[in-house]
């Protein structure tokens, strides 16, 4: 039995469609625990499109997969719009390196994020990566952890 919060029945069936044949795999998905009513739900709150390769004119394909990787990065590591604070979410992306690409899943942590919050979704994780299929699971509480050179490698190592 899961523990933590759980998924809306959209954010689900987003998740399971994610990196299926035929999809766009030129977006991510950032979620996170948001109030639904009077309870706690985990949302998709955002389905970014990538800048497109091509507009990376002049850059070798390591490079381009290394800014491609920084602007997820940047979305997963945000702070808390509201208070202006470090938070929790999960991300959801394709990591492309040596001529290929992983789905990952990305539990991004701060280490100052509130105790209860680090709590909440340490439980919660669980249920948002079960409909996820074939990825390499990062958890990281700094931006390094989430560097590109450190997720490619935790990719290889398997």
């Amino acid at each position: 039995m899961d523990s933590g919060i759980k998924l809306t029945n959209e954010a689900k069936q987003k998740i399971e469609n994610y990196g299926k044949e035929g999809k766009r795999d030129d977006e991510y998905l950032l979620l996170k625990i948001v109030k639904e009513g009077k309870k706690d739900v985990v949302k998709v709150v955002s389905e970014v499109p990538k800048i497109k390769r091509d507009s990376f004119e002049g850059l070798s394909e390591d490079e381009i997969n290394k800014e491609l990787w920084k602007g997820f990065m940047d979305a997963v590591t945000d702070k808390n719009v509201e208070t202006g604070k470090e938070t929790a979410r999960f991300g959801i992306n394709y990591c492309y390196y040596e001529n290929k690409n992983k789905v990952v899943f990305v539990y991004w942590c701060h280490e100052t994020a509130p105790v209860k919050e680090r709590m909440i979704y340490s439980s919660t994780k669980d249920s948002v990566r079960k409909p996820i299929q074939n990825y390499k699971m990062i958890e990281a509480g700094e931006k390094d952890d989430l560097k590109y050179n450190v997720v490619v490698e935790a990719i290889k190592k398997k």
